[in-house]
């Protein structure tokens, strides 16, 4: 006998556990990328921890503790009856690199994977022979690759022959986020002038 649908036992909670440089400690804009994302999840109920792989002047020593922090954040996840998807974010190769023993950890525990490739990093692992074999080696461990903007998806997807790659931008942080959706109460008089801090290269759609 079928059981109907309302006999089904339901679907686990989504959760995601993001991997990449430690946002307390932001040094470059890919932690402060994580430090919005991780408000964002965590406003929508989505977040189950941030994972540090990084953190400034600890460049290899952070690796071991974050994959043993990541089984036991995904033990705790599974307990708590939450099915966890890891979001890793790589900017160089050497983040890159430190991704990958991220993302083959995850795959042994049977956790969904995503990777994320931030900015004008992602051209510079995608020009070179050997940081384009990591790039391979963390496509094939990701159940889904993601960017932060139309450009550098036609890249990834011309260099990498991926298919579907997913477009997710970075976020403010959550100070800046508030700023921006304060609205003006006074007119301004004379040109408008406008800063920005990033890095201005070619595809960015400034």
């Amino acid at each position: 006998m079928i059981a109907s649908p309302r006999a089904r036992p339901e679907r686990p909670r989504v959760g995601v556990i993001l991997v990449g440089p430690d946002p307390d400690s932001p040094r470059g804009g890919v932690a402060v990328a994580v430090g919005g994302f991780a408000a964002a999840l965590q406003a929508h109920g989505l977040l189950v921890d941030v994972v540090p792989t990084y953190r400034p002047g600890r460049r290899v020593r952070d690796l071991p503790g974050a994959l043993m922090a990541l089984r036991h954040t995904v033990r705790r996840a599974r307990h708590a009856g939450i099915e966890p998807v890891v979001w890793a974010h790589a900017g160089g190769p050497v983040s890159m690199a430190r991704k990958v023993a991220v993302l083959r950890r995850a795959r042994r525990f049977g956790v969904r994977t995503l990777l994320q490739l931030h900015s004008d990093h992602t051209e510079a692992v995608l020009s070179q022979r050997s940081t384009r074999v990591l790039a391979r080696q963390g496509l094939a461990l990701a159940d889904d690759l993601t960017t932060v903007a139309p450009y550098w998806q036609r890249l990834v997807a011309q260099r990498l022959r991926r298919g579907r790659v997913h477009v997710v931008s970075n976020p403010l942080p959550a100070a800046a986020e508030r700023v921006a959706r304060t609205p003006i109460v006074r007119r301004i008089d004379g040109p408008l002038r406008l800063l920005t801090m990033t890095h201005l290269a070619p595809g960015k759609g400034l």
